[in-house]
């Protein structure tokens, strides 16, 4: 039940375990984006982990190309 193909996921770590790249290992195009927290038991979202969800959740999500002269 995970939420996408495990091929198409890097690890991160922090602040978030992982990021999904949705359709990369079926071909060279990505359709979805997806930043998974894992958690097992009881345990809860830490605030930063929070921040990271709620960013997201706000549309506070960019993409920035940084070009190195």
């Amino acid at each position: 039940d995970f939420p996408c193909n495990i091929n198409d996921v890097q690890f991160i770590g922090k602040p978030v375990d992982f990021i999904g790249f949705c359709g990369d290992s079926d071909s060279d195009l990505v359709d979805e984006i997806i930043f998974i927290e894992v958690k097992s038991g009881t345990s809860n979202l830490s605030a930063r982990e929070k921040s990271v969800k709620e960013a997201i959740e706000n549309n506070r999500v960019r993409y920035v190309e940084y070009r190195i002269q």
